[in-house]
């Protein structure tokens, strides 16, 4: 794995990048992803009238860096360079991805052709900034960890949610938000065993073995002996291990250790819909306000401020108070903490909104009879809430409020995608959503589940984790497996074909590739794998031989997509202009047509050369 070449933590800076739109699609890939490596924060331009708006606008960061890119890099520089509204003296690159003339009158140490040694250069530069900062402040916080926990802000931000959109038409991020919620959900059903709660005991134990953290330990073994599924919230609330590790896993999503204490995130959520209900009797329908206080880098304040009237979700459970004061005393106002701001969060809601949330299964509940704290007038909410930000203002007491008001858009948009889902096992499910998040090793883990925990599955059943198996092996670069899998799969399939004059065959709607696995399917992906691993001749004889096997339309469609696609590698262009034709002729997928017209075109310019 590359090491991320991280800033400080705290920036008080922020990126901004403009490219034309000719910029191939993985330069940008590629730009974004280094972006990521080293700044809190960046905004992305390829609107030039946009761009030169937001430039001279005001800005709550200190420092700017600014990438700039394509044919206008040196009208861009200038029109950078004359700016007047602070910050000034911004750093300033002009980057070319691989093409020898540069557009600028930049400095040859301002000017690139490589990102990664742009990126270089940054880190550099940036790192020298802040050491020589004249008012870099060595102050730093120093309240009980617990108190920087419950205070940690970790988020996601989301444009508006369009009504009845497709799962496939949503943002990476909105996607990626909508599937973890659907994990979430699965792991509410998850039967209750006492085995399990075994196993995260187990776990915990583990990791403070190889924290060398007695303290924990101890706690650990206390919690064992002393837990009451009924009392959940007064142990999430203790200043313990329990707190800091589930808030750890969620804040960066990590699906295994989540699944790891899945049976205290189950217990959690139970006692807090009982609370909920009970507190829904006594709570008055008017709109009301909770706060929640903390300290916020510049540059994560200012992406609050830039997506003014988008949406943002807190990773994990959130944590607000009823009372002012409370969130004032977390903000800190009076600790200066170099590059951050104290900031109050007001959250504005009401009983029509809460109650569609609570419908989905997000309970939320004022803790403070169950809590360790129960002076702070707790109010926690479950997972999954969104909000939208209303405004992003500084005070008069130069801090910093926030106004968010609950959405219950989300709503809907998961009972339109994920109701199919429910008549599936839960682990499979759960594979399927990991593989969609990228957790293929995770996914893989889930689909082997099936086979230990059913000893009754059908064949047809097998037939299908051994394909999810082989597609996950494959996006994770693991083709020989994929390929051994995918053979388990043909193998049973031949055998149901034997007892069944025909293999009757349902399709589901939400994926292309979430269908019951047809002979044509496997074949192809059998064929599809040689291909990766430049067996051509081997990948070629199976799609041939998928050709002659049972299938849909669509497999039909994608195979000789597939067929097209090595043709084309190998220079065969009349013959893969004719498999793209046919796949035309035969798919109704908006995206699949869209990807062979795309490689028609470039086909049709090579040939008319």
């Amino acid at each position: 794995m590359v090491q991320r070449r991280k800033l400080p933590n705290g920036q008080n800076l922020m990126c901004i990048v403009y490219h034309d739109e000719k910029l191939p699609l993985h330069h940008l890939r590629q730009l974004r992803s280094s972006l990521y490596q080293i700044f809190d924060y960046s905004s992305i331009f390829s609107d030039l009238r946009k761009f030169s708006t937001y430039i001279n606008d005001k800005f709550i960061v200190n420092k700017i860096v600014f990438i700039l890119s394509g044919n206008q890099a040196h009208l861009l520089c200038c029109m950078v360079q004359s700016r007047t509204q602070s910050p000034k003296n911004p750093f300033l690159y002009e980057l070319q991805f691989g093409q020898e003339k540069l557009q600028s009158n930049l400095a040859n140490g301002q000017r690139f052709q490589n990102i990664d040694r742009l990126v270089d250069k940054i880190v550099d530069n940036v790192k020298e900034y802040i050491k020589n900062e004249d008012n870099h402040c060595k102050e730093s916080i120093e309240n009980d960890e617990l108190i920087l926990q419950r205070s940690a802000l970790s988020f996601s931000i989301y444009d508006q949610f369009q009504e009845q959109q497709s799962l496939y038409c949503l943002p990476r991020e909105s996607l990626k938000f909508l599937l973890f919620q659907s994990f979430v959900e699965e792991l509410l059903i998850i039967e209750d065993k006492k085995e399990d709660l075994e196993k995260m005991w187990s776990a915990c134990r583990y990791k403070a073995i190889n924290e060398n953290n007695g303290t924990y330990l101890g706690q650990i073994d206390e919690f064992k002996s002393l837990y009451d599924p009924n009392k959940a919230i007064q142990f999430y609330s203790k200043n313990s291990f329990l707190f800091r590790w589930i808030n750890a896993a969620l804040r960066c999503e990590n699906m295994e250790k989540i699944f790891t204490f899945h049976p205290f995130i189950t217990h959690l959520h139970k006692q807090l819909t009982v609370l909920s209900q009970q507190q829904g009797l006594e709570r008055s329908s008017s709109p009301y306000t909770l706060y929640r206080g903390k300290k916020l880098p510049r540059s994560i304040l200012q992406q609050l401020s830039d997506n003014k009237n988008n949406l943002i979700s807190m990773k994990g459970f959130l944590s607000t108070t009823t009372n002012s004061d409370v969130a004032n005393m977390f903000a800190d106002p009076n600790n200066i903490v170099m590059g951050n701001e104290s900031v109050i969060f007001e959250m504005h809601l009401d009983d029509t909104q809460l109650n569609e949330m609570i419908r989905m299964k997000r309970p939320y509940a004022n803790i403070s009879t169950g809590s360790d704290h129960g002076d702070e007038n707790e109010v926690l909410f479950f997972m999954g809430f969104i909000w939208c930000i209303k405004s992003v203002e500084p005070t008069s007491d130069n801090n910093w409020k926030i106004e968010l008001e609950l959405s219950a858009d989300i709503a809907s948009q998961m009972n339109n995608n994920f109701k199919e889902w429910k008549s599936e096992s839960t682990y499979f499910t759960l594979g399927k959503i990991l593989h969609e998040l990228g957790e293929y090793t995770n996914a893989i883990e889930f689909y082997k589940r099936m086979f230990t925990e059913s000893s009754n599955l059908l064949e047809r059943t097998r037939t299908s984790i051994y394909h999810y198996i082989a597609k996950s092996e494959y996006a994770n670069g693991s083709y020989q497996s994929a390929y051994d899998n995918l053979e388990q799969a043909e193998k049973i399939l031949e055998n149901i074909s034997k007892s069944n004059d025909e293999i009757n065959l349902h399709f589901r709607s939400i994926y292309a590739e979430d269908a019951e696995p047809s002979p044509m399917c496997i074949t192809m992906n059998m064929g599809l794998v040689h291909r990766q691993m430049n067996h051509y001749e081997q990948a070629r004889h199976l799609f041939n031989e998928a050709l002659q096997k049972h299938g849909s339309t669509t497999d039909k469609a994608i195979l000789y997509n597939s067929i097209g696609g090595l043709n084309f590698q190998q220079g065969n262009y009349y013959e893969a202009l004719n498999n793209y034709l046919e796949a035309l002729k035969l798919t109704i997928d908006q995206s699949l047509k869209a990807e062979i017209n795309q490689r028609i075109n470039l086909l049709n310019e090579r040939l008319h050369r």
